[in-house]
């Protein structure tokens, strides 16, 4: 099943979004696991793209190996930040904390901020503080919905309160300055 919408986004450019599905060796039968991929011609790059080895451990690997261009880590963390100032979903939540317990010690908050800055611009939102996380309307949604949008995707299920908590510890790191 492959299924695309093309369409013209709120800012005049033009976006995709659609389903690819895909028959895998764990699922034989029933409906077939799906990819979402959702596609813009007009998203901002901040940062240039680097470019990265594609994890390939079959034995069909060309000699080369595969490469493909690839955001930076801190415009991926930096984009995260802003999906969930602009959107506040539990997935956002989940992946800003995740990002920043695994890998903050080794990025430069100033640099996350200077992006992050720059797409906050491009997207007409304010720069997120923790103020402006609890006072949005989907707050509320939030917690509400940490279950019912995470669950099926991790074996355990981690307290939203956890990190409601840690999301203070990013912000703080962030607005450091």
């Amino acid at each position: 099943m492959i299924r695309f919408d093309v369409y013209k986004n709120h800012r005049g450019g033009l976006s995709a979004q659609g389903k690819i599905g895909y028959k895998g060796p764990l699922r034989p039968g029933g409906d077939l696991p799906r990819i979402k991929l959702d596609l813009t011609l007009d998203e901002i790059l901040v940062m240039p793209p680097v470019i990265k080895a594609v994890d390939h451990p079959y034995s069909d690997l060309p000699d080369q190996g595969i490469q493909i261009n690839a955001y930076a880590f801190e415009e991926v963390f930096a984009e995260k930040i802003r999906a969930l100032a602009e959107r506040e979903r539990p997935r956002d939540l989940y992946d800003v904390v995740c990002l920043y317990q695994q890998y903050g010690k080794d990025v430069d908050p100033d640099c996350i901020a200077r992006v992050l800055r720059k797409k906050c611009v491009f997207k007409g939102i304010d720069f997120p503080t923790m103020e402006n996380l609890k006072n949005r309307i989907e707050h509320q949604e939030l917690e509400a919905e940490w279950g019912n949008m995470l669950a099926h995707q991790m074996a355990k299920l981690p307290e939203f309160d956890y990190f409601w908590k840690e999301i203070e510890t990013v912000m703080t790191w962030l607005n450091r300055n």
